[in-house]
């Protein structure tokens, strides 16, 4: 079994990592290789929008490559780029709405135990998950 009070005990050196995301980029890649996943569109962990959006990705490169001759590097270079044409710009949306949605579910967290009872009660709550689940996330 995991000792985990003994673990944070016994530590001597404790690194913190803040959460981070990038501004998108114009291109991943150039001629046989690009990026996918955080590489390419690093984003706040909102929803498990960064694993989520690395699965379509490989969806993407999949359906991108399939019937390529993968031994013709022009070939290969158009697929990717429409591979990047196709996905950027919706990573891109994600990366923007989960920047915005970090920075209100950051101000829910700094709230004092009142504050999120009276934040509760109000509606505001209730209101927020409204808009979340529309994707209304510019009036977050």
């Amino acid at each position: 079994m995991l000792d985990i009070e003994g673990l944070f005990a016994e530590s001597t050196d404790v690194l913190r990592y803040p959460m981070t995301d990038r501004e998108p980029l114009d291109s991943w890649g150039e001629g046989g290789v690009t990026f996918m996943g955080d590489a390419g569109h690093p984003m706040h962990p909102i929803g498990a929008n960064g694993g989520s959006q690395a699965i379509l990705d490989g969806q993407a490169i999949a359906e991108h490559l399939t019937g390529v001759d993968l031994r013709d590097g022009a070939a290969v270079d158009t697929a990717l780029r429409a591979y990047e044409d196709e996905r950027r710009p919706v990573t891109n949306d994600v990366v923007m709405a989960n920047r915005k949605l970090n920075k209100t579910e950051r101000s829910i967290a700094n709230k004092t135990q009142n504050e999120l009872k009276e934040f509760a009660e109000s509606g505001e709550f209730e209101e927020m998950q409204k808009k979340y689940a529309k994707g209304e996330f510019d009036e977050l």
